[in-house]
This record gives structure tokens, sequence and C-alpha cells, in this order.
């Protein structure tokens, strides 16, 4: 077996890594969710020790999958705000509403003025 055979699957088990890092940068959803499927397809494949010379290709593999790490905690974080947000727009809403209600239950006319 040649070197080159040996770190093949190490080889593309960076290349997807780094393709899905690519990928939640563009926010492609759809390519990061088969990209990570291949990702663990390829892993799968790969035995429980690797060969030493397949430390760059491993060491690649690292640094995209820290930094993809990084990148979709940002986005989650994001969701979190978003989600904030919402509930709060949704609890100002109803408030307002709440308030319509109650003047309206009295007999009282609101009058807006721009």
């Amino acid at each position: 077996m040649t070197v080159a055979v040996d770190i093949a699957g190490y080889e593309l088990l960076a290349a997807i890594t780094e393709r899905a890092l690519m990928a939640a940068g563009t926010n492609d959803a759809d390519l990061l969710d088969r990209l990570l499927d291949d990702w663990s397809a390829a892993a799968r494949e790969l035995p429980d020790a690797p060969p030493g010379h397949a430390g760059p290709a491993l060491a690649r593999a690292a640094a995209a999958h820290a930094q993809l790490g990084v990148l979709l905690r940002g986005a989650r974080d994001e969701v979190g705000r978003e989600l904030a947000r919402a509930a709060t727009g949704r609890r100002t809403a109803s408030g307002y509403g709440a308030g319509t209600a109650a003047v309206a239950a009295s007999g009282m006319h609101a009058e807006h003025r721009a």
C-alpha cells in the first residue's frame, strides 16, 4: 500500500470539512447537511488509528472543524437572539391587544393621531 492510498481517506475528510466550512459561511444549509452526512460516512471508513503521515490532512480537518464550530455557534446564538426578539414582539403586541380590549369593554373610544 502506498502513502497516497493510506491517507486518501484523511485527505477526503479534510476536503469535506473545508467544503462544510464554506457552506456554513455562505448559509447553504442544504449543502452543509449533505456534507456532514458525507463526513460521517468518510469517518466511518477510517481505521481506528491513523498512520503518522496522515498528520497534515488531520491538521487541516481539525482547523476547518474548529472554524466550523465557531460559525455554527455564532449562527445558533443569532437564532436565539431572533427568537428572543420575536417573543418580545409577541408579548408587546399581546399587551397592546389586551389594552385595546379593555378600552373597548369600557365603552371608551381611543383615537390615534399621527
